[in-house]
């Protein structure tokens, strides 16, 4: 039996479909069942018959409730770990900390008190070191520091990484996956879907900054060949292409039949951005899209290294374009 955290949000609903199709048993967690409607366009968007996605047991179940998720463990040999919390919010910070964190930790306790084998662990490139030489690829291999710019989002996955390392010194087997800035079909409002919602209302600005994006597909993919090839104890860059945001967002718009942004935000008014934007969430008790940490890394050169995947897994990527055309295709369904 495989236990699937997180299986309505993007990465665990296109990783619950692989995992269908090779008729292996599945059970996951769901909060209420406005989250189980997503099932249904996924049946559209990628043409599953009716029903396809009842297969799965699914428990209703808080991610933080260590009670059910004991008794759900009990039957389990694998654990696909994709719940977390991301937010870019200052006021976010404890959540972060009580999701990301502590809820990993309790995660990988039950998971070792309940004799659970298999141990697999969607991070993110936030828990991944920067290079001093700004020029150089980021490998898995550069440690993780805390430094004056960095987010709550990155502290909470780091620590929650090292509760997996944890685990796999304590006896689990298992891998973990750090996928970069992940595009695929989902919920419109939420993650980095949301990215084309924003350039769908008509972004006007772009930035400097550069990062790495993958494919849903190709991060569901990821985690199905570390299980199917037993990777133990490894970190892996999951990566599709290295790219630019403007031309990232100039071919969302493009498929999005929409004008792509033209105007250069860059540093000092990305700076000047967040602070007005800033008061009026005091004044509005609103969220923000963008923050200080969203402002520093929109303006940042990030570029990853995804030789390990291809060599360890075979993994054979989709390119940007061809993730953002599939989405944005689902986007207009």
């Amino acid at each position: 039996m495989i236990f699937v955290t997180g299986g309505t949000g993007l990465v665990g609903t296109h990783l619950i479909m692989l995992l269908l199709e090779q008729n292996l048993k599945i059970k996951a967690i769901y909060r209420s069942e406005d989250s189980l409607s997503i099932f249904k366009k996924m049946e559209t968007w990628y043409q599953k018959p009716t029903g396809f996605f009842d297969a799965v047991e699914w428990v209703k179940c808080e991610f933080q409730n260590e009670y059910e998720l004991n008794i759900i463990l009990k039957d389990v040999e694998t654990v696909f770990h994709c719940a977390a919390m991301v937010s870019f919010q200052p006021k976010d910070k404890n959540a972060l900390e009580e999701v990301n964190i502590f809820g990993t930790q309790h995660l990988i306790d039950l998971a070792l008190a309940n004799g659970v084998r298999g141990f697999y662990h969607v991070s993110s490139t936030a828990a991944i070191g920067k290079p001093k030489d700004k020029s150089q690829l980021i490998t898995e291999d550069i440690l993780w520091k805390k430094t004056k710019n960095i987010s709550n989002y990155s502290i909470s996955k780091h620590f929650a990484e090292l509760e997996v390392w944890r685990g796999f010194e304590e006896g689990l087997s298992g891998a973990i996956i750090n996928p970069s800035i992940v595009l695929g079909p989902g919920n419109w409002g939420k993650s980095s879907t949301s990215l084309f919602k924003t350039v769908n209302d008509g972004l006007k600005f772009y930035t400097d900054g550069m990062n790495g994006f993958v494919d849903v597909r190709d991060v569901a993919d990821s985690l199905v060949l570390a299980y199917q090839k037993k990777i133990n104890h490894e970190r892996i860059l999951v990566i599709g292409e290295n790219k630019s945001y403007k031309e990232v967002f100039t071919l969302m718009a493009k498929a999005l039949k929409k004008n792509p942004p033209t105007i250069k935000a860059n540093k000092i008014l990305s700076s000047i951005g967040w602070r007005i934007l800033w008061v009026w969430s005091l004044i509005s008790k609103k969220d923000v899209a963008v923050t200080q940490e969203t402002a520093h890394s929109a303006n940042s050169k990030n570029l990853y290294n995804n030789k390990k995947s291809k060599s360890l897994l075979g993994i054979e990527y989709h390119s940007v374009e061809d993730a953002i055309k599939h989405t944005a295709s689902c986007f207009t369904v």
